[in-house]
């Protein structure tokens, strides 16, 4: 017969005891239930746009089961509320709850707003092209979701996403620390490069560190310099020739034209980058990623390897780049920051 001592102890303690383990709650900075064992996100994320983007992102998150809530919010009504409805059904096996919501103000105590809405990108249309719509898009939007909780983390994926977060953070300054305002930058970018290098060696695309650099969009940079396979430069690989990596870096520059022609948008890529972006934020892994941040170098915001965590960006990465790099890079930056002052110029907040 099972002892009250016994039969009174928690499964959580049950588990762990005499092994060392840290509780799950710890590890994964969620809610405690000694009844269930630590299984509890707390995390609220709230979505604005539910277009393909918007609702891939939850998607992605509802699969990796780290948020409570997640409140999706679009200017049209109808749709998004159908999208929530589908949501529901994906959601169902999670602890993960979503919600609709009418009013942009609404979300102003989730822990993560992510920004998707915006005009759409046309086939083999310049990105920056869109810039003055999704500029007056952004402003309509922070002028009825201002002013956040202090722990708040604006994550932009609206395109371009480079320019659009310079001038948020430019806007925000007497609101939010800039640290706290990312974009989803060459995160996606990047991983498309490490995909065709992987390929082209055969290895492991874990095995691959390198970076796309400055601009999500045609400026954008590989930084070759600082690339590693398997801690290795590229120049010791016989494969990989000067032609062989202008074709693979015009091969992760162009993927989203292809893809933007065959079915009109980009969605599973972006979605997962952003669950996972999310994810360190969340459970404060404090991964390196190339997100958009500002980059006190360069005075703006770029693409960069920084430190995400639960503060936002804790680090901005240094990287040792040859001269040729930093050239392009430069170039990349000049286009960011000529853009944006044109735009915080013609645009006020308020």
């Amino acid at each position: 017969m099972q002892s009250v001592s016994t039969w009174r102890r928690s499964p959580l303690k049950a588990a762990t005891k005499g092994r060392g383990v840290q509780p799950r709650c710890q590890r994964l900075h969620v809610r405690c239930n000694a009844r269930t064992g630590c299984n509890l996100p707390t995390k609220q994320i709230g979505i604005i746009g539910s277009g393909s983007v918007g609702s891939a992102i939850a998607s992605s998150l509802i699969h990796k089961n780290i948020v409570k809530n997640i409140y999706m919010n679009d200017i049209n009504h109808e749709m998004c509320r159908g999208v929530v409805l589908d949501l529901e059904d994906e959601a169902f096996i999670t602890g993960t709850h979503v919600h609709h919501t009418m009013a942009v103000n609404e979300l102003r105590d989730c822990d993560i707003i992510i920004i998707t809405a915006g005009a759409k990108q046309k086939p083999d249309e310049p990105r920056n092209n869109l810039i003055e719509r999704n500029a007056i898009i952004m402003k309509n939007i922070l002028v009825h979701l201002l002013p956040l909780k202090d722990t708040c983390i604006i994550l932009l994926v609206s395109n371009p996403v480079d320019i659009l977060t310079n001038i948020v953070q430019t806007w925000c300054e007497d609101f939010m620390d800039r640290s706290r305002i990312i974009g989803s930058g060459t995160y996606l970018d990047t991983q498309r490069l490490r995909v065709a290098l992987s390929k082209e060696l055969d290895v492991s695309v874990n095995s691959v560190h390198a970076y796309i650099l400055g601009e999500h969009g045609d400026s954008q940079v590989f930084a070759r310099s600082v690339s590693r396979i398997g801690g290795s430069p590229l120049t010791n690989f016989p494969e990989f020739t000067q032609q062989k990596l202008y074709d693979v870096e015009d091969e992760a520059k162009g993927k989203a034209y292809e893809i933007i022609k065959r079915i009109g948008a980009t969605s599973h890529g972006i979605g997962e980058c952003v669950a996972s972006i999310c994810e360190s934020i969340i459970l404060d892994k404090n991964e390196v990623m190339s997100v958009t941040s500002y980059h006190p170098k360069y005075q703006t915001c770029i693409g960069w390897p920084v430190v995400i965590g639960a503060n936002g960006v804790s680090r901005v990465m240094p990287l040792d780049l040859q001269q040729d790099d930093e050239d392009r890079l430069l170039r990349s930056v000049e286009v960011i920051k000529e853009i944006s002052a044109d735009v915080v110029q013609n645009i006020n907040l308020f």
